[in-house]
């Protein structure tokens, strides 16, 4: 996170909320939505995405095709980050 805040000149969060009140709203929303007939913008489902470490690294892939990274992962995330600029996304 506090790579992305860095590529995007931004301040990373500074407030870490319980998993169990984000998972709380998300049930709420969705049990006043669905009688509704809206769709949620938050369900338990997308909440529980938050609680899962993703972290991957390039290791198998330089390993068995002999491939080695020309980026870093900073500078990765500058070009993504003007990319997403470029193409008025953020």
């Amino acid at each position: 996170v506090s790579g992305v805040a860095d590529a995007v000149n931004a301040r990373p969060p500074r407030i870490r909320l319980p998993f169990w009140l984000l998972y709380g709203a998300a049930v709420a929303c969705e049990a006043i939505c669905s009688p509704l007939g809206l769709k949620a913008p938050l369900y338990p489902r997308r909440a529980d995405w938050f609680r899962k470490h993703r972290s991957f690294t390039s290791k198998k892939i330089e390993k068995e095709l002999n491939v080695v990274p020309q980026v870093g992962l900073e500078e990765g995330l500058r070009k993504t980050a003007a990319w997403y600029r470029e193409k008025n996304l953020i």
